[in-house]
């Protein structure tokens, strides 16, 4: 789908990618691979587009984990003089770098760190505390599953983040939204 837009200054793409619900056995890979595909400026969406190539002024993404099936967004904001269908393919390219080679040891690493870290952070009060016992009960439907889902993320290969890349960020599995300016004077 391609839209005009008077109001947006400048293109943009978003894929989303379907993907499964919270707790099944792969949305651990996938929540890692969404780590190291858009976890932040030093992720491989925001390294590739807006850094390397500077074709994009933002790119990024994350995984909407749910208690049903949901998608994995990634999506970039072109740099003047860039059209949205260039952003796809380079969103697209990154994507298939990662089906093709296996994840490096750091990024894997990192995105380890990055979950341990979302759990030690997630759970320092008791309202966090219970939100995540509650999550654990309702979606997962399995109250100790709130001890055991940090040990799922750190048992992830880069065998594991490939496979469910290859699976999961398939034209057949995407839906794609060009956004581009409406012509000037309109």
């Amino acid at each position: 789908m391609n839209k005009s837009y008077s109001n947006t200054p400048l293109p943009a793409v978003v894929i989303g990618y379907k993907m499964p619900a919270r707790y099944a056995p792969d949305s651990y890979p996938l929540d890692m691979a969404s780590n190291i595909l858009a976890g932040g400026e030093s992720s491989l969406l925001y390294q590739s587009l807006v850094y390397k190539d500077r074709i994009a002024v933002e790119a990024g993404g994350f995984g909407y984990f749910t208690e049903d099936p949901n998608l994995f967004w990634a999506y970039a904001i072109m740099n003047q003089g860039h059209t949205a269908a260039e952003g796809e393919q380079s969103v697209v390219n990154v994507l298939e770098d990662l089906k093709a080679k296996a994840v490096d040891s750091k990024e894997l690493e990192k995105a380890r760190n990055q979950e341990i870290s979302g759990f030690i952070l997630g759970r320092e009060t008791d309202q966090e505390k219970g939100d995540a016992i509650g999550a654990a009960t309702v979606l997962g439907k399995d109250p100790h599953m709130v001890n055991t889902e940090l040990d799922r993320y750190l048992k992830v290969t880069a065998d594991d983040v490939q496979r469910v890349a290859r699976q999961y960020f398939t034209k057949q599995q995407s839906t794609v939204l060009l956004i581009t300016p409406a012509a000037s004077g309109k």
